[in-house]
């Protein structure tokens, strides 16, 4: 038991999915000085931290089932992942008392290995898991309120959003939206560099596994031809039997190549009347016998073989893969070549290697691949998505305020509510359309107080008039009497 992943369970309840994968990817980083395979591992604390993450953002409405459906997630989680992890780097269980269960268990049930090993592996690891949640469940309680507030609204880039607007933001977000289109640059970003830089890496080393392999090839050639009586090369087998000569050649010959990873066969080759005689194949039991295929495959070399010059390797495909071969001429005192020491290099090995190497790579890679998702999730929603959609909301809202006073003031207080603190443009935006708005209210409200003036004005006029069109009438009545 390693209760590694409490501290990325309490973390990812606190802070939010991307501190949460944050803490797994660092946690298997810094185990990884201690132990080699613990990067491996890292794509099981980054899914447990995904999954913590998914099952308490609904904690508040199913209570404490959802802590027993956690445990249970995450238990299957490390339990089958990490035995098929397992599996693959070291081939059996990374424990002796998890191999000695499994045993048990397999003769109880007959079920295979494999699968006795995984159920064991979840077992083991619902303790684990159990306790961890325990333990960062407690952790959690011991924070003052105040405190956890403030460190959920901490990664907010404004006045933190309810969870009913943040659903009706994602309801209305676009296909593709700006959210979309950082992740998907994100994605890119992170996958072309590592394809290339993974191809170019596999590349090189196989070219430089291929011209390694194929000198140690050609240094065990040139060793077995300088170890070869030339004067006895062509009576290795008398009457159709081996001599003893022969089988202490095979002996050398066959420690050799199995003391090489790269030397797939050897075999000697006499030349006599033009033609060629393989004269020991360790690939075959049988000694002597015309080889053919030898002459047919290597035609257009036997030229400088025959000279006695070393011959550049043969790279040729065979139904095993690509093979290598690589000559080394028996020459006899008046270096006159008398017949070839050969060995076939295999590419296999070093196909799997890269095979092998790769999968390696992408189950590393494979956390920090979905740590650098996350990051454009959260980066585009607290920085960019949700500050934009505040902003729109409280604009259309102001603009469908239908000239009301009173609606208008409110939205202007609430657009400079949300507090947007970015630090950049959008920042800059922000501010600019809360002193429009609030210019825009002014001249509104000023515009309304001057229309009341006026209105009062024109009432004062039309008494005034009334007035003196009355006192006329009186004056002219008074005079014509």
């Amino acid at each position: 038991m390693y209760f590694d992943t409490a501290g990325t369970i309490r973390v990812t309840i606190l802070c939010g999915t991307f501190p949460g994968l944050l803490t797994a990817a660092i946690t298997n980083l810094a185990c990884s000085v201690f132990n080699e395979h613990s990067l491996y591992f890292a794509i099981i604390n980054v899914l447990i931290a995904l999954c913590t993450s998914w099952t308490m953002k609904y904690r508040t409405q199913t209570g404490k089932k959802n802590i027993f459906v956690l445990c249970a997630l995450i238990s299957l989680i490390s339990g089958v992942t990490g035995t098929i992890l397992q599996w693959f780097l070291m081939n059996d269980s990374q424990f002796s008392i998890i191999n000695r269960a499994a045993d048990a268990f397999t003769a109880k049930t007959g079920l295979p290995s494999f699968l006795s090993i995984m159920a064991v592996n979840v077992l083991f690891n619902s303790a684990d898991k159990i306790i961890s949640v325990i333990i960062a469940l407690i952790a959690i309680r011991l924070i003052p309120t105040e405190y956890i507030k403030q460190i959920k609204d901490g990664e907010w880039k404004q006045k933190p959003l309810s969870k009913e607007a943040i659903k009706d933001i994602h309801l209305k977000t676009r296909t593709n939206s700006l959210r979309n289109k950082l992740v998907i640059t994100l994605t890119v970003a992170a996958i072309i560099p590592v394809t290339v830089m993974g191809w170019i890496g596999l590349s090189v080393n196989f070219e430089r596994a291929k011209v390694t392999y194929t000198e140690d090839a050609r240094n065990a050639a040139d060793y077995i031809a300088a170890y070869i009586d030339p004067e006895k090369f062509g009576e290795l087998i008398k009457d159709g039997k081996p001599t003893d000569e022969y089988i202490r050649l095979k002996e050398i010959m066959n420690g050799i190549k199995n003391n090489s990873h790269a030397i797939d066969n050897m075999y000697l080759i006499y030349a006599e009347n033009g033609g060629f005689t393989c004269l020991l194949d360790l690939d075959h039991e049988t000694a002597g016998g015309a080889d053919d295929s030898f002459t047919e495959t290597f035609s257009p070399y036997l030229y400088e073989l025959q000279f006695g010059r070393k011959a550049a390797p043969v790279e040729k495909k065979e139904r095993s893969g690509r093979e290598v071969t690589v000559f080394s001429p028996v020459t006899d005192g008046s270096d006159n070549v008398v017949g070839f020491v050969c060995a076939d290099v295999t590419m296999k090995f070093i196909a799997d290697y890269d095979n092998d190497f790769f999968v390696r790579l992408l189950i590393i890679l494979s956390a920090y691949f979905i740590l650098t998702l996350c990051f454009g999730i959260s980066f585009s929603g607290f920085s960019l998505v949700y500050p934009i959609s505040s902003i729109t909301r409280c604009t259309d809202s102001f603009i469908k305020s239908g000239g009301s006073q009173q609606e208008t003031d409110e939205n202007v207080r609430r657009i400079r509510s949300i507090d947007i603190r970015t630090g950049d443009e959008l920042e800059d935006l922000y501010n600019a359309i809360c002193l429009m708005e609030s210019n825009t209210a002014e001249q509104v409200r000023a515009i309304r107080r001057y229309a009341e003036v006026s209105a009062k004005m024109q009432n004062g006029l039309i008494v005034t008039m009334a007035d003196m069109v009355e006192n006329r009438d009186s004056d002219t009545g008074a005079h014509v009497q």
